[in-house]
C-alpha cells in the first residue's frame, strides 16, 4: 500500500501514536490554525507563519482527525457525509 505523508500521519495518530516531526508551540500552532481558518492557502500560511508547507499539512490532518473524532463523540447521529458544504 502507498501512502503519502499526511495518510501515514494520519494512520498514526489513529493508532494511538503521537505525532514525532510535528512539535510547534501553542502560540505557533494558534497563528497556523487560524490562517487556514481564515481560508488562507497552505503556502500563504508557510510565508506568514515562517513554518513550512509540510508542516502545515502534517498539523492540519491532526486537526482534521480530532474534529472528527469530537464530531463523532459529540453527535452519533449525524454522518460527516450528509453534511453540505
Amino acid at each position: 500500500m502507498s501512502w503519502n505523508g499526511s495518510a501515514r500521519m494520519a494512520h498514526r495518530f489513529e493508532q494511538g501514536n503521537p505525532p514525532v516531526a510535528n512539535v510547534l508551540s501553542d502560540e505557533l500552532r494558534l497563528r497556523v490554525l487560524a490562517a487556514l481558518v481564515d481560508g488562507n492557502s497552505i503556502r500563504a500560511v508557510e510565508r506568514m507563519t515562517e513554518v513550512h508547507r509540510d508542516t502545515n499539512m502534517r498539523f492540519s490532518v491532526l486537526i482534521g482527525a480530532g474534529s472528527q473524532r469530537l464530531h463523532d463523540r459529540r453527535m452519533p447521529q449525524i454522518t460527516s457525509d450528509g453534511l453540505a458544504a
